[in-house]
């Protein structure tokens, strides 16, 4: 099942809004296709790049890229989620040591 949480206006063309948006889905087969062309259409609007859905089954997250394919970003987003969670003087440990070799 797919279901869009949030969606922001962006303009609109050919009487057809161009969106961002937020889909959740239960399995990756439910995110939206891209047409011929590349464009994305959820619900009547046209979803712009940068439209992400999470993938409940999996717990994965995916972004839409500007020629309307679904990239996995979960290893990016975690990664970011990680590196929030450190203290500023731990980040600055783990660089000095890096760059002295320390760490390959």
């Amino acid at each position: 099942m797919q279901y869009v949480k949030n969606k922001r206006f962006l303009r609109r063309e050919n009487e057809v809004d161009i969106v961002l948006a937020e889909l959740s889905v239960d399995t990756p087969d439910e995110l939206p296709e891209a047409d011929a062309s590349g464009v994305v259409i959820c619900d009547g609007d046209i979803l712009h790049q940068g439209s992400i859905a999470w993938v409940i089954g999996t717990g994965h997250i995916y972004g839409l890229s500007s020629t309307g394919e679904w990239v996995d970003q979960t290893f990016f987003a975690v990664n970011i989620a990680l590196m929030q969670q450190l203290s500023v003087s731990k980040l600055q440990a783990f660089a000095i040591k890096t760059l002295e070799g320390g760490i390959r």
